[in-house]
C-alpha cells in the first residue's frame, strides 16, 4: 500500500494499493518450472511511490524443479553406489516435508529403480515445497501487516482477499502435485506390501513348523 500525502489542504492523503500480483498461479509456476512473469521494480531505492512493472525471466535450469531433479537423481545415484551424499542433498532432505529420501532408500533395498518420468514427477512435488517455502512466509507476513491497519477499510479487505486467494492456490498447485508423487511411488509402495506380507507368510509357516502356532 503506497500512501501519499495530500497536494493541498482540501484533500486528505492518498492511498493506491499494489495487490501481490508476484504470487500470482504464473509466478508459482514461474518458481517451480522457469519462465517470464511481471514484477514489480521500484522507481528508487528509498520511497519506492512509483513502481512499474517490468519482465523477469527465470531460467528452466535456474528454476526449482531442474535443480531438484537433479538432487534427487544424486541421491539415487548414491544409495545405489553406497557414495557419500552431496551437500546438496543433505540439505534437500533437511528442508522438505516430502520423505523422498526414505522413497529411495526403499527402492535401492528391493533394487526398484524410478523410471526418469516418476522421479519428474518426485522432483514436481519437492519444488512445489521450495517454492512454497520461500513465498508463504512472505504472503502470512503480509496478511499480518493489513490486519492490523483497519484504516483504510475496503482498500485492505480487497488487499487480504487477494493473499487468501495466492495461498488458496499454493495449496491446489501443491495438492496436484502430492497426487502425481503418490502415482510415481505407487509401484514401489505395491512391492513394500507384496514383500511385506510374504515376510509375514513365511514367518507363519516356520512358526507352524515349529509348532508355535496357534
Amino acid at each position: 500500500i503506497i500512501t501519499r500525502a495530500a497536494t493541498n489542504d482540501n484533500e486528505g492523503p492518498r492511498h493506491q494499493v499494489i495487490l501481490p500480483q508476484a504470487f500470482t498461479p504464473a509466478m508459482i509456476e514461474a518458481f517451480v518450472e522457469g519462465g517470464t512473469l511481471k514484477l514489480l521494480r521500484c522507481d528508487t531505492t528509498d520511497k519506492c511511490l512509483n513502481p512499474t512493472l517490468v519482465d523477469v525471466t527465470i531460467a528452466r535450469d535456474s528454476a526449482f524443479y531442474a535443480k531438484v531433479r537433479t538432487i534427487i537423481k544424486g541421491i539415487a545415484d548414491a544409495l545405489r553406489d553406497d557414495t557419500k551424499l552431496s551437500a546438496d542433498a543433505v540439505g534437500l532432505i533437511g528442508m522438505t516435508a516430502v520423505p523422498v529420501y526414505d522413497t529411495l532408500k526403499t527402492a535401492t533395498a528391493y533394487k526398484h529403480r524410478f523410471s526418469d518420468d516418476e522421479v519428474a514427477l518426485m522432483a514436481e512435488l519437492v519444488a512445489i515445497d521450495f517454492a512454497m517455502m520461500y513465498t508463504q512466509d512472505a504472503l502470512s507476513e503480509m496478511a499480518k501487516s493489513s490486519s492490523n491497519t483497519d484504516a483504510f477499510g475496503d482498500v485492505i479487505q480487497e488487499f487480504q482477499a487477494t493473499i487468501s486467494k495466492t495461498l488458496d492456490a499454493f495449496g491446489t498447485y501443491r495438492t496436484e502435485a502430492q497426487q502425481k508423487y503418490q502415482h510415481a511411488v505407487s509401484s514401489l509402495q505395491k512391492l513394500d506390501s507384496a514383500k511385506s506380507m510374504l515376510a509375514a507368510t513365511g514367518a507363519s509357516k516356520f512358526a507352524g513348523q515349529m509348532g508355535t502356532s496357534d
